[in-house]
C-alpha cells in the first residue's frame, strides 16, 4: 500500500486523511499539541466556547453536510434559534437593525434601482469599486465593508469581488444586475437556516480523527522538504520521511517558505499571500445582560473602532448554555499592539457603549490568531491559476487548504474531497 503524508492537521488535512482510509497508509503530521487548528471547542468556568468558526449556513455547506452523514454527526446537528435572524450594525453612535421594512432598508431603495440599470463590467474589481459602481459608495462603506470584516477581517478595498464574492459577479455577468441574479436564484434554493454541532465543531474534529485510521503526529513540525529525483524527503523536528505522495495541508506562508529550495517561483507566489490577524475575545456572564436580541452586530471600519463585531452565542445556540440564564459573546477585533488587559478594558468599555453592559464578566478569555484568515487581493485568482500550473508540474505532490479555493470550511473539505480523488486513481 503506498504511503502518503499530509503536513498540517487543520480542517483540511484531517478531512483529506478521512476521504482517504483505506486507500493509502496515511501519516499526518501536525506542530500543534491539537488537531483542528482554529477549531476548538472546550468548557471554560462553565461556559461553553467555540475559538474558530461555528455557525454555518444550510444552502452554503453541501460538502459539510456530507462529511457529517459519513461521520455519523448529522444526529449532533442544532438549529440556530429564531433569534438569530436579527441582525444589526454599529453605525453613527447606535445600534440600527438590518433587515427587510426598517428605516435603514427603506435608506437603501434608490442603490437598489441604481443597480439594476448599471451597466456590466466584465474585469475584476476591488470589493469597494464593484458595489460602489454597482449599488453606491454607501452601500459600500455601512454593508459590505462589515460583512466583509465578518468573512476576511479584511479591507474592501484590496480584496478581489471575484475571488471573495464570486456569486455576486457571475450575477452581473448572467444576469446584467445583482439584483436580478438573486432573485433568480432565491427561488431555486433550499435548506435555508444556521445549523452547528451541539457538542461544538471540536466534536467533528475528534471524529475525524478517530475515523481517519491514520497514523497521527502531533507537536511535530515540518522543518524540510528536499527532492531528490521523483522522491520527497520530509524533515521534521524528529523524525526523517520518504513517503511516495505529499500534500501539503499548510498554510500558503509556511509551505512558501519550505518550497523555495524546490522551485522558488512557487515558493515566492505562496508566500506573497497576505493573511489577516484577528483578535479574539468570549466573554461569559452567569445572568442575562443583553437588552438587544439576534445574532450579533457588525461595525463599519469608517466607525474607528478596534471591535469588528460581536455574535451573541448564547442567542444563536442557547441549547449550549450551560445553565438557563447564561449569556456568551465572541467579540472579533482588529489586532493591535494592545496588551491582553488594555484589550479586555478595551473591549468591556466597547460593550457598555454598544451594549449597554455595565457588569464585569465572569470569565473572560482573549485568543490572538496570528495569520489567521487569508487574504484574496486583487490578482489572487490569477495568482492561484498560475500555481496550479506549477502543481501539475511536480508529481505525487499536492496542496489544499483555504488560501485556494475559498476560506470557508465548506471550501476547505471541497478541496481536500477533490484532491483525494486525484490522489485515488494513482493509487
Amino acid at each position: 500500500m503506498k504511503h502518503v503524508m499530509i503536513l498540517g492537521g487543520g480542517i483540511s488535512g484531517l478531512s483529506l486523511a478521512f476521504f482517504l482510509k483505506g486507500k493509502a497508509f496515511v501519516t499526518l503530521v501536525e506542530k500543534q499539541p491539537h488537531l483542528g487548528g482554529w477549531m476548538v471547542s472546550n468548557l471554560s468556568e462553565g461556559f461553553f466556547l467555540e475559538r474558530g468558526p461555528r455557525i454555518f449556513q444550510k444552502n452554503k455547506s453541501d460538502a459539510l453536510l456530507q462529511l457529517f452523514q459519513e461521520l455519523s454527526l448529522k444526529k449532533e446537528i442544532i438549529a440556530s434559534s429564531p433569534k438569530a435572524k436579527r441582525r444589526h450594525l454599529w453605525r453613527r453612535g447606535r445600534l440600527q437593525e438590518m433587515g427587510p421594512f426598517t428605516k435603514e432598508f427603506f435608506s437603501l431603495l434608490s442603490s437598489v434601482l441604481h443597480e439594476v440599470n448599471t451597466p456590466v463590467k466584465t474585469e475584476d474589481e476591488t470589493v469597494y469599486e464593484f458595489i460602489s459602481r454597482r449599488f453606491s459608495k454607501k452601500v459600500a462603506e455601512e454593508i459590505f465593508d462589515p460583512l466583509t470584516l465578518g468573512i476576511f477581517g479584511g479591507d474592501i478595498r484590496k480584496l478581489s469581488i471575484k475571488a471573495c464574492f464570486p456569486t455576486l459577479k457571475a450575477y452581473e455577468q448572467k444576469h446584467g444586475s445583482v439584483v436580478k441574479g438573486f432573485l433568480k436564484g432565491r427561488k431555486k434554493k433550499s435548506g435555508k437556516g444556521l445549523f452547528s454541532l451541539q457538542q461544538g465543531m471540536g466534536s467533528l474534529i475528534e471524529t475525524l480523527s478517530q475515523k481517519a485510521l491514520c497514523d497521527i503526529h502531533a507537536c511535530e513540525e515540518v522543518q524540510a522538504i528536499e527532492k531528490i529525483g521523483d522522491r520527497f524527503f520530509i524533515t521534521t523536528n524528529l523524525h526523517q520521511y520518504s513517503p511516495d505522495i505529499v500534500v501539503s495541508a499548510l498554510d500558503a506562508t509556511t509551505i512558501g517558505r519550505l518550497f523555495m529550495n524546490i522551485n522558488p517561483q512557487m515558493g515566492k507566489a505562496l508566500a506573497s499571500i497576505p493573511y489577516q490577524g484577528i483578535d479574539l475575545l468570549q466573554l461569559g456572564y452567569h445572568q442575562k445582560v443583553l437588552t438587544t436580541c439576534g445574532f450579533g452586530y457588525l461595525v463599519p471600519t469608517s466607525e474607528k473602532e478596534t471591535v469588528m463585531g460581536v455574535i451573541f452565542d448564547s442567542e444563536v445556540f442557547p441549547t449550549q448554555n450551560r445553565e438557563e440564564n447564561q449569556t456568551r459573546l465572541t467579540v472579533m477585533c482588529r489586532q493591535t499592539l494592545l496588551d491582553e488587559d488594555a484589550l479586555k478594558r478595551h473591549v468591556l468599555d466597547a460593550l457598555k457603549r454598544h451594549l449597554g453592559i455595565c457588569f464585569y464578566p465572569n470569565m473572560i478569555s482573549v485568543h490572538r490568531l496570528h495569520n489567521a484568515i487569508p487574504q484574496y487581493h486583487l490578482g489572487h485568482l490569477e495568482k492561484i491559476e498560475g500555481l496550479r500550473e506549477n502543481f501539475r508540474s511536480i508529481p505525487n505532490f499536492y496542496f489544499v487548504g483555504n488560501y485556494l479555493h475559498g476560506v470557508s470550511v465548506d471550501d476547505c473539505i471541497r478541496t481536500s474531497y477533490e484532491v483525494s480523488q486525484e490522489i485515488a486513481k494513482k493509487l
